[in-house]
């Protein structure tokens, strides 16, 4: 650690986001060091400091002040004097330091989201410290005069941050349960002992800020089994939707970018995407995201632990997340919390989409209204159906592209024969390939009957032991129909077969 008299900063641009948390712990370590050297002047020190009481130390206690430190004194001594100046001038130069800086500095970033003030950041900077160097459990233990008790107590931070005893008062808020700090899960205030007085609680940053404040971006691993980053390679225009949705999508993706730049902007609505599996509703998320300029974290609520504990916990690290980085959030099969029995989840999901600051985005299959569950936020729901013959011929192409074809392949039959969703579409040409490799070995062009049997087992239902599936393959001849009745037949498979070239 550095010297006090050596902890100055310099005055060019950071290069990097540890650079300006390694000045900000600077900043901090005056703060510890001016408290150390005060508490050695004050006779603290001896052989059995932090494991027996002496008499001088309970004489001290009879003569100090209400709410002075343990090595208080009427007035502020010199080397406190000192360590609050160095400390004020640091972040004085600090600050000019953050103005002319163009990298993004994470926990200036943190400070914005979470809307934290000076003392939250400093408060939080006396917690990180000892992630950083160990050596602060050593000085923590020696200001508290116990040797077990190597982490900052909420007693310490007031006594490092405060210099009046009104404002540790105002400032004992600030660990709330409300307050920025503890509301957002980024520092836990632990009960070591059940009965212990408030002020002897300990402060611990939460480790997947710590990590953060490192430079990582990667999620935390429970969250990351239910959770994932999006960033759409897609453009809202590129989305094979229907013309109307697309539209509105654009439409209301242009309304929020253009609301964004006025200086009364609101948070955006929430938007709800509605369809059955696979019509693209994910990737609708993520492309209405971009548009806004930011990724997605997608949250899929399918997989949450049905005890509802998990959940919203789960939950609550998405949004604590989406914050953090700045993306939008993405609730996937979001209605089955919405509207399922699993209040305490319902809750949390609620939540989490009244107080996140940027894009929310639900989507599922059921039909749902918020009613007053999201009081002051709008609330849209665009139902994504089938895509047309049209956007299925694409979708056929580009899942098959690079694929050799046989003779008797028709895209555009099969594109009008079946309707199918974009997932299914992807995975039944994968699984023609598969069929093709199997038939003939690799190479083998995908024949017209490889992807029908391919179609035929993504679009099959499941019936498990209550039934089975049977394939008949009867023909024209088999029928014993009149000749016209069978004409008649033939004409509504053509009409059906051409349904999208002829109306």
């Amino acid at each position: 650690m550095a010297t006090l008299a050596a902890a100055e900063v310099q005055d060019a641009p950071y290069g990097s986001s540890l650079e300006h948390v390694r000045d900000e712990l600077a900043r901090i370590d005056a703060l510890v060091r001016g408290q150390v050297a005060h508490a050695r002047a004050a006779g603290s020190d001896g052989p059995w400091h932090g494991l027996a009481i002496s008499e001088a130390e309970i004489d001290a206690v009879l003569a100090r002040s209400l709410g002075a430190a343990p090595w208080g004194a009427p007035t502020m001594p010199a080397a406190l004097a000192d360590a609050h100046a160095l400390a004020d001038r640091l972040a004085a130069a600090i600050d000019e330091r953050c103005a002319c800086t163009a990298v993004p500095l994470r926990l200036v970033g943190l400070a914005r989201r979470f809307a934290l003030t000076r003392f939250d950041v400093d408060a939080l900077l006396i917690a990180l410290a000892p992630e950083i160097d160990l050596g602060y459990e050593r000085l923590y233990a020696y200001l508290h005069g116990d040797v077990n008790h190597m982490r900052p107590s909420l007693d310490l931070a007031l006594h490092l941050l405060c210099r009046s005893l009104d404002e540790r008062f105002a400032a004992r808020a600030r660990f709330g349960a409300g307050a920025p700090l503890v509301r957002h899960g980024l520092l836990h205030v632990v009960v070591e002992a059940p009965a212990a007085p408030r002020l002897a609680h300990v402060l611990k940053v939460d480790d997947r800020i710590v990590d953060w404040l490192h430079g990582s971006s990667e999620l935390e691993p429970r969250l990351a089994q239910v959770a994932r980053r999006m960033r759409s390679e897609l453009s809202i225009d590129e989305l094979e939707l229907d013309g109307a949705v697309r539209a509105r999508l654009a439409n209301l993706a242009a309304e929020i970018v253009e609301a964004g730049e006025a200086a009364d902007a609101s948070d955006p609505p929430v938007l709800y995407l509605r369809g059955p599996a696979g019509v693209g509703k994910r990737t609708a998320g993520a492309a209405f995201a971009g548009a806004l300029g930011c990724g997605m974290l997608a949250l899929d609520c399918a997989a949450l632990d049905a005890t509802g504990d998990d959940a919203v916990a789960m939950i609550f690290a998405a949004a604590r997340e989406a914050r953090l980085t700045g993306d939008g959030l993405l609730f996937e099969a979001a209605d089955c919390v919405l509207t399922g029995e699993r209040r305490a989840a319902r809750a949390a999901l609620l939540a989490a989409l009244a107080e996140a600051p940027g894009p929310c985005v639900l989507t599922g299959a059921a039909a749902w209204e918020p009613g007053d569950a999201l009081p002051g936020r709008r609330f849209l729901q665009l139902e994504l159906g089938l895509p047309d013959s049209g956007a299925q011929l694409r979708l056929w192409g580009a899942a098959l592209a690079g694929a050799p074809l046989a003779g008797d392949v028709d895209l555009a039959a099969l594109a009008a024969r079946l309707r199918l969703t974009g997932a299914q579409i992807h995975d039944a040409a994968a699984t023609a390939r598969s069929i093709a490799h199997l038939r003939a070995g690799a190479g083998t062009p995908v024949a017209a009957a490889d992807l029908v049997e391919a179609c035929q087992r993504h679009t099959g239902h499941r019936f498990g032991g209550l039934a089975r599936k049977v394939l008949a393959r009867p023909g024209w001849d088999d029928l014993v129909l009149p000749p016209d009745r069978v004409l008649r037949l033939r004409e509504l498979c053509d009409h059906a077969r051409h349904r999208a070239t002829v109306f």
